[in-house]
């Protein structure tokens, strides 16, 4: 009997002997994960914020050096082609990597980099007419007119160049508007004629004054100060070239008007060897690209980009994206490990 008590014992004994085991085992992992989970978010927490230091930085000197390009310019018969294909290669070639990376990081908030590529390019415009769209050339009224008091009657107004009392043809495009236009202190808008030339109506904002305009009242559109902050790309030829020196003006003033003017790209459909394309070429360098009848859009926003590339407008840029993929990889390396 006492034999068999001692067998039984023996038998409790090592149960709770397992049974401890197990359940120590369980704490054990237990607390285990609960720290390798606690070490994980602090991993990534500290992970985030060095992404976040390094894309703000980028865009601060995104900001201070590139922050936005303008294409100008005559010539390009698909509407916003260029500038949208451009900026997909800024995008693809500078930032895509950095910009995927932080995507898998959703508490990292508000950081895609880009440089944003603007049209300001009007097929079919003279490049005088589109240089009044950015305040160089004086726009003033042709003729005499009266502005009614309320916000729905619309005045045909006559838009002319000043100095020369010649009419400028503004036509309308989707992606280049007017925006606000003042005349004679009175703030409206400005709705371009599809069928008719030269015609053009103008409706106030606000309820005021019944105002007669006289001749040679100068107008303001908003648009002359909206792209001056942005890096020209000036692409023009669909005109013919009668004056290569007054060509060579508007290119001059168009540059002049950019508060950044060290910086700039100028693209001509010209042939090869002609009088403009030698004449652009002696005094714009590598800042000149001569292109084509036949106009490949994504070849040519390749080339601008390239010439970009060449003279360094992404240097400063590109670098510091380098440095900070080097690092963020090498961090995400490291936890994987």
């Amino acid at each position: 009997m006492e034999k068999r008590l001692n067998i039984g014992n023996v038998i409790l004994t090592v149960i709770a002997v397992v049974l401890i085991g197990v359940f120590g085992f369980i704490i054990y992992n237990d607390s285990k994960f609960q720290k390798n989970n606690t070490v994980g978010v602090q991993t990534d927490t500290e992970y985030e914020k060095l992404i976040a230091e390094n894309m703000q930085r980028i865009q601060n000197l995104i900001d201070n050096n590139l922050n936005e390009i303008v294409v100008y310019g005559d010539e390009y018969l698909n509407d916003n082609a260029i500038a949208s294909e451009l900026e997909n290669i800024i995008d693809q070639e500078l930032f895509f990597k950095i910009n995927d990376l932080t995507a898998k990081y959703p508490r990292v908030i508000g950081y895609h980099l880009s440089i944003p590529v603007s049209n300001f390019e009007v097929h079919g415009e003279s490049l005088e007419t589109i240089m009044a769209r950015m305040g160089i050339v004086t726009t003033i009224v042709g003729k005499a007119c009266v502005i009614p008091s309320d916000t729905n009657t619309e005045t045909e107004i006559q838009l002319d160049k000043a100095g020369a009392n010649t009419p400028l043809n503004f036509l309308k495009q989707t992606y280049v508007k007017l925006g606000k236009v003042t005349i004679g202190n009175i703030e409206g808008s400005i709705s371009i004629s599809e069928d008719k030339t030269n015609s053009y109506m103008f409706k106030r904002t606000s309820y005021g004054d019944e105002t007669k305009i006289k001749s040679g009242t100068k107008v303001y559109f908003e648009s002359s100060e909206k792209y001056r902050n942005a890096v020209p790309i000036i692409f023009f030829g669909n005109n013919e070239f009668k004056d290569t020196q007054q060509y060579l003006n508007y290119i001059r003033a168009i540059i002049q008007h950019q508060n950044k003017n060290d910086k700039y790209i100028i693209i001509c459909r010209t042939k090869a060897n002609s009088e403009l394309d030698t004449t652009m070429s002696n005094i714009y360098g590598y800042n000149y690209i001569r292109t084509d009848d036949d106009i490949d859009y994504k070849d040519l926003s390749e080339k601008i980009y390239s010439r970009m590339k060449f003279l360094k407008y992404t240097n400063r840029i590109s670098n510091a994206v380098e440095k900070a993929e080097s690092q963020l990889f090498e961090e995400t390396s490291e936890a994987e490990e």
